[in-house]
């Protein structure tokens, strides 16, 4: 389903008082996720525990060496 995406820092506050199509679920290990419906269109929202794997795979965007993210 095509959609957009937005990291947030606290799930809730971000759906608190939207039309709520899915969610919140934790998909993987790296958080948990929401999907709204809002003008039409389909937003996914994610609040992310930790950014050390996605997926179970080390996360390919950040490096081990890069501690301070």
């Amino acid at each position: 389903m095509p959609h957009f995406g937005y990291r947030v820092d606290n799930l809730e506050e971000a759906i608190e008082g939207e039309e709520v199509v899915l969610g919140p679920i934790e998909p993987a290990d790296f958080g948990r996720a929401a999907f709204i419906h809002k003008d039409g269109a389909i937003i996914e929202y994610i609040e992310y525990s930790q950014l050390d794997t996605w997926f179970g795979q080390e996360t390919p965007w950040r490096s081990t060496s890069d501690s301070n993210q």
